[in-house]
């Protein structure tokens, strides 16, 4: 039986990324695929539902809907034009005071961000939103702390101006999660408790994304 490798790289600051290029080849494949097929189809499938009257209630087609716009989303950061990466390793608030280009934010850490986590939440609140409604809204939460928050604010304090994902924010997050909480408001969709739960999770994923990240950027510094 052929033996088995795990690629490794280093950055400038000594930081040892395992497993870099199995990392590196698979966020390739989601970032393109994402944005350039599954997207397009997914919006097509959830546009015709609408149009045709599918059984899907409007607070479940809405946090199906989520996915293809965090995917385009990414599509921006990553792919057109990309660079979403060196951006935030080199260019924002978040950058080791010894930037790297894989600290804080290295292939393994953007693959468990987007994929494990983003469409892993996105795909599980939509199949529990009619038994646990918090756990979908918790992702809008999510984006609303991670997404919204950073490309329109906080990375304008060292780059001010465009940086990678900040359009989509823009034109697709921020309306969505507008959107989305005034439906919620007004469909009484969460109860006292499902809106304490939501928000729970969703900056209690948000902390512990800020925990890791400046651990990893304190190690590399």
């Amino acid at each position: 039986m052929a033996e088995s490798k795990v690629s490794s790289t280093s950055d400038p600051a000594g930081t040892v990324v395992v497993g870099s290029g199995f990392f590196a080849r698979a966020n390739m494949v989601w970032q393109v695929t994402g944005g350039a097929l599954l997207a397009p189809i997914l919006l097509t499938v959830l546009i015709t539902a609408r149009f045709q009257g599918w059984d899907i209630p409007t607070y479940t087609w809405l946090l199906w809907l989520q996915l293809p716009v965090m995917m385009l989303h990414e599509f921006e950061e990553y792919v057109l034009p990309g660079g979403f990466r060196s951006f935030f390793n080199h260019d924002t608030i978040f950058a080791s005071p010894v930037p790297g280009d894989n600290t804080p934010l290295s292939e393994g850490y953007v693959f468990f961000v987007n994929i494990v986590t983003v469409w892993g939440w996105a795909i599980a609140g939509a199949l529990l939103a009619g038994v646990a409604p918090w756990v979908g809204y918790g992702l809008v939460v999510f984006n609303a702390g991670v997404n919204c928050i950073q490309h329109s604010v906080l990375f304008q304090i060292k780059h001010e101006g465009y940086n990678p994902g900040l359009i989509t924010t823009m034109i697709l997050l921020l309306p969505f999660s507008t959107f989305i909480t005034i439906y919620v408001i007004q469909n009484d969709v969460l109860t006292s408790f499902d809106w304490a739960l939501s928000v729970v999770l969703g900056l209690g994923v948000v902390a512990g994304y800020a925990v890791t990240t400046g651990s990893k950027r304190k190690v590399a510094a």
